[in-house]
């Protein structure tokens, strides 16, 4: 009877040993999504950050040729 309760520790104890090395790499594997995840905003950040900045000064120019526009449209005579 000992010899099967040493088979069944043995067992366990690596199956305790599979446990901890799938824990291990389900975390090593759930930092680097997080740490691809900001690098991803970050790129994206900085993809947008011009892109708004030339619709911005668009948008302005825009403004000012209206604001003309109108003048010539409500100027009398």
């Amino acid at each position: 009877m000992a010899v099967g309760l040493d088979c069944i520790q043995s067992a366990l104890q690596s199956i305790q040993g599979d446990l901890r090395e799938i824990k291990f790499a389900a975390d090593v594997d759930r930092r680097n999504a997080a740490s691809q995840y900001t690098n991803l905003v970050a790129e994206v950040g900085a993809t947008i950050g011009p892109i708004g900045a030339r619709l911005e000064l668009f948008a302005e120019h825009m403004e000012e040729r209206l604001d003309r526009l109108e003048a010539l449209l409500t100027k009398p005579g």
